[in-house]
């Protein structure tokens, strides 16, 4: 195992210090035969260190005291909505339904979708009651 030493030493076997030669030889290529080494050597290399532990976990909050009320944050200043249509339906029954914002489709052409129905102005389809508009089939 001397030869395979001084050869791991030079430039074709990789140029390795006499240590590091050793220990592969002894450690890694002929375990059992090599004596020429010392014990040093011939001893594996040291496993990798372990990884480091995990921070500690922060300590648990003290719970909130009674005597100090929570302070919630500010709200946020918001806008009220602009409505660009807007219909309260106030009044009742058909007659409260505001014909100028609503178009009440009267036909027998299935609505442009081949529907087989007829579409009505009616009492019994159309109702305004409670501030809503129902629309009945």
């Amino acid at each position: 195992c001397g030869q395979r030493i001084e050869w791991l030493q030079t430039a074709d076997g990789g140029m390795l210090s006499e240590p590091d030669a050793c220990r592969i030889v002894a450690a890694e290529e002929y375990v059992v035969e090599c004596g020429a080494c010392s014990p040093e050597a011939a001893s594996p290399p040291p496993p990798p260190p372990p990884p480091p532990s995990p921070p500690p976990s922060p300590p648990p909050r003290p719970p909130a005291s009674s005597t100090s009320p929570a302070v919630a944050p500010a709200p946020s200043p918001v806008a009220a909505p602009e409505f660009l249509f807007r219909d309260d339906f106030d009044g009742a029954g058909l007659a409260a339904l505001d014909r100028s914002s609503w178009n009440v489709e009267v036909n027998c052409n299935g609505g442009g979708n081949n529907e087989l129905q007829c579409y009505v102005d009616s009492q019994d389809n159309i109702d305004v009651r409670d501030g809503m508009l129902y629309i009945t089939a």
